[in-house]
């Protein structure tokens, strides 16, 4: 069996993490309420960047390894 992950299996840790990402975006989104500030947004839209950025996807991606 090879080490390499098929293109389906990667496929599927995306819209894995993609559907963990907005159900944390909607459900921080529904704590704050009706009337989101501009601020509010900006904060909440930084820390999906910051998780995206932390997590081993982004690394996996940007390190050309798929290639």
């Amino acid at each position: 069996m090879s080490s390499n992950p098929t293109g389906l299996q990667v496929y599927e840790v995306l819209c894995s993490f993609h559907d963990e990402l907005q159900t944390e975006l909607m459900s921080e989104l529904e704590a704050l309420g009706e009337l989101v500030s501009a601020d509010q947004l900006t904060e909440l839209l930084l820390g999906v960047y910051k998780k995206i950025e932390g997590s081993f996807l982004y690394k996996l991606i940007t390190s050309a390894v798929l290639m």
